[in-house]
């Protein structure tokens, strides 16, 4: 995958919209049932999509792995899952799509982390 850095950035900026629309509407309407979604998009969608950017920029042998794509691809299928997983939980008690997402958003940081600590100590990261 050419550029995931640019990806990452590009979908947390999406996140990050999504995130103020969520957090305007329920401000402007005094209903914050929806808070922890609001914080979800922001902190997982915005603020961690965006630091991966970083990091793969930062680091670009860290990008150029087949963990770097599992990871990629885990957190583009399970953050948004994970995120309306949460809203299906506060307005119907299901909770079977949040866990998924949960897993799925889990998964995505373990291949992320085996990545950083395949390449921890070999001066690539320097």
């Amino acid at each position: 995958m050419q550029r995931i850095q640019s990806h990452f950035l590009a979908l947390g900026a999406i996140y990050l919209v999504i995130g103020l629309a969520l957090g305007l509407h329920m401000g402007a309407s005094h209903e914050f049932k929806f808070a922890p979604v609001h914080a979800h998009i922001n902190l997982v969608g915005f603020v961690l999509h965006s630091a991966f950017a970083l990091i793969y920029r930062t680091w670009p042998a860290l990008a150029d792995t087949i963990l770097a794509k599992v990871h990629f691809w885990l957190f583009i299928i399970f953050s948004p899952i994970l995120m309306i997983g949460i809203a299906l939980t506060l307005t119907t008690g299901q909770e079977v799509p949040v866990m998924i997402g949960s897993l799925g958003v889990f998964l995505g940081i373990l291949a992320f982390t085996a990545n950083v600590l395949r390449f921890w100590g070999t001066g690539k990261l320097a």
